[in-house]
């Protein structure tokens, strides 16, 4: 039998393979540690660098809004019509009687010339019915003249029958006659005149209806002239143009709304509050208006109860003078002071900041070193961050947004 020799199998390349796979190890690793202390320098004028201070402060509530005028006045059309012209646009300052836009109606011009002539009609009659109780009168005159004149005849002769019927001349007859002539023309006399003052009494009454008559035709005329007048809508006073719903062609009914227009210098502010916020608003409160580059001192005076766009309306009555770039419409901003702390720590906010959150910061040691620290924040005031914790008066932070080097672990250092 014959001893065969079994050659050795080669496990070196078993080594190979085990070495590479230590070797990788030990490079991740290594990696790992230099990643995780690697140094991120960044130039101090490229970031934004805050001081914590200590003191009171406002809290205040930031929102934006526009003026508008405390006084307003809307003008409507008193008629059916078709815009012909439209003279002025939102924003424009009018002058009291300047003409804003111009409507037409031609049927309204019909009726302003058939009371015209109307009233030409009832002022005719009331002439002819003047002269008709005047002929009637001079009548009534005429028969008051005649019986006047019969009775002094008749009482002459009543006179003269008397005398001669105690000279027994006349018969009694006789004298009972002239008499009773002279009776019966007193009566009628009487009788005439008291018809006389009823004439003259029912001739007032009528004249007086048709007087009446006349002056209703002259106040429809008028109306219908006044309204023929304001199809030529004109500003009634000076003001800013607010609002103007038209344009040429456009046919509006009566009633409806033509330009609104504002006062120039009354004005008041309205703001839009963010709904998150606007249970810390209250009225009363004061605030801070900037319009333009002045800042004007305002009181809240209304908070809507409707929400709109998530915000709600607020409005503030402005104090003081107002500077002269104050206009209606003009596009604002403001700060409403929801509450004062009189011993607080705060900085200007940072760009990554949450509310009731603590958030990393960067803070500045000395050499340009930094340190990431977490700072806890109670609330904002417009730029400004009360803190709660995790930072004291006179430490300096980063406040530009380095969350992700903070969610790196990276470190910072400033030159």
């Amino acid at each position: 039998m014959v001893d065969c020799v079994k050659p050795k199998p080669d496990r070196s390349y078993q080594y190979i393979i085990v070495l590479l796979c230590i070797s990788l190890l030990i490079f991740g690793v290594s990696w790992l540690l230099y990643d995780s202390n690697k140094v991120t320098v960044i130039k101090r004028t490229d970031i934004l660098v805050d001081t914590v201070k200590q003191g009171p402060v406002s809290i205040k509530v930031s929102s934006f809004g526009k003026l508008h005028s405390a006084e307003r006045y809307i003008i409507t059309s008193e008629s059916d019509a078709i815009v012909e012209a439209v003279l002025h646009q939102a924003g424009s300052i009018l002058q009291k009687g300047q003409v804003i836009a111009r409507l037409s109606n031609p049927d309204l011009q019909l009726q302003v010339k058939q009371h015209e002539q109307l009233l030409q009609q009832a002022i005719i009659m009331r002439a002819q019915l003047q002269l008709t109780h005047q002929r009637e009168l001079l009548v009534e005159q005429a028969e008051i003249d005649t019986l006047i004149g019969d009775l002094k005849t008749v009482e002459l002769e009543f006179t003269a029958q008397q005398a001669l019927l105690h000279q027994g001349i006349v018969s009694m007859l006789t004298f009972l006659q002239v008499r009773s002539k002279k009776e019966n023309l007193t009566r009628q006399l009487s009788s005439i005149k008291t018809r006389f003052l009823q004439l003259e009494k029912l001739q007032a009454s009528m004249l007086q209806l048709a007087k009446q008559r006349i002056d209703m035709q002259s106040w429809e005329l008028t109306r219908l002239r006044t309204r023929e007048a304001n199809l030529t809508v004109k500003a009634p006073q000076l003001g800013v143009l607010q609002r103007i719903p038209l344009t040429v062609g456009q046919r509006v009914q009566k009633g409806a709304e033509l330009a609104l227009l504002g006062s120039p210098k009354n004005l008041t502010a309205r703001l839009k509050v963010p709904q998150s916020v606007i249970a810390k608003v209250a009225i009363g409160q004061r605030c801070e208006v900037r319009i333009r580059e002045h800042s004007v001192v305002g009181v809240v005076q209304r908070i809507s109860s409707q929400v709109e766009n998530n915000s709600v309306e607020v409005e503030v009555s402005l104090q003081g003078e107002l500077p002269l770039s104050a206009r209606p419409l003009l596009n604002i901003d403001a700060e409403i002071i929801v509450a004062q702390l009189e011993d607080a720590l705060y900085m200007l906010r940072p760009a990554h900041y949450s509310a009731f959150k603590p958030v990393v910061l960067y803070k500045i040691l000395a050499g340009g070193q930094t340190k990431a620290t977490r700072v806890g924040f109670d609330t904002s005031s417009g730029k400004l961050a009360v803190i709660a914790d995790g930072a004291s008066a006179g430490e300096q932070f980063i406040i530009s947004d380095l969350t992700t080097l903070a969610q790196q672990g990276a470190q910072v250092e400033l030159y």
